[in-house]
């Protein structure tokens, strides 16, 4: 991959309604996998549109299971090109084969196996408990900021807030042969949040994309990355 580096003004990312469910919490904490004491909820209720939501505190003692994603890994395996979330465990008690919910996909999944990780060293665990992190294989359907839960009551998490970029390049690949490798480390990478990526006005998505950045560092991850793991 070849980048080819521009000089740009931030671009602002355009306004957005919160989610009626949103559980306010210190954004940093959540970044360094740090659960604080209690968390203040607004949990949406089956509600008509436009109705209020109800607010109530949530504890890591709460029996309902919640956990938030807040990072996702592709290729820690090279062998077997897996794609991993890391979710902290915010409340209640994580049992292998539970059914949860999941908020911003409005749908039930079966966390039927997660793992303990430590660098490179794994282990299959079968309960966890608020403050641990667990490692969930993500085929596509996990994103960072999502969260999971067990109840009736839906529950969301903010996301974790992304810095405007300052930094901007085009990326292109200079070999045709491996155009879909290209194409799957990129949407791979973007999913990690390594950058952002934009396209220029009147881009139908055959252009050449930009990739937009807080430092410089970031888009040499990427460039490293996309060379090393995808070829």
């Amino acid at each position: 991959a070849g980048l080819a580096y521009l000089a740009a003004r931030p671009r602002k990312d355009p306004d957005r309604r919160p989610d009626a469910a949103v559980l306010r919490v210190r954004h940093d904490q959540l970044r360094r996998g740090v659960v604080p004491a209690d968390f203040l909820a607004v949990c949406q209720q089956a509600c008509r549109p436009g109705d209020g939501a109800l607010t109530r505190l949530i504890t890591p003692e709460s029996d309902e299971f919640t956990g938030f994603v807040f990072k996702l890994q592709a290729n820690l395996d090279p062998k077997h090109r897996d794609r991993m979330a890391f979710i902290r465990v915010c409340s209640g008690t994580f049992k292998k084969g539970m059914k949860v919910g999941h908020s911003r996909m409005k749908k039930s999944i079966n966390l039927s196996a997660a793992q303990s990780l430590f660098a490179q060293d794994r282990e299959s665990i079968t309960e966890a408990y608020p403050g641990d992190v667990i490692g969930i294989h993500n085929p596509g359907v996990f994103a960072i900021g999502d969260t999971i839960y067990t109840g009736n009551t839906r529950v969301t998490y903010p996301g974790i807030p992304s810095f405007s970029p300052e930094k901007f390049a085009y990326i292109r690949n200079p070999n045709p042969s491996t155009y879909k490798k290209f194409q799957k480390g990129l949407a791979e990478l973007l999913d990690e949040g390594a950058v952002q990526m934009l396209r220029d006005r009147g881009d139908d998505g055959n252009g050449t994309p930009i990739l937009a950045a807080v430092g410089q560092l970031q888009f040499e991850v990427v460039e490293y990355r996309l060379r090393g793991e995808y070829g």
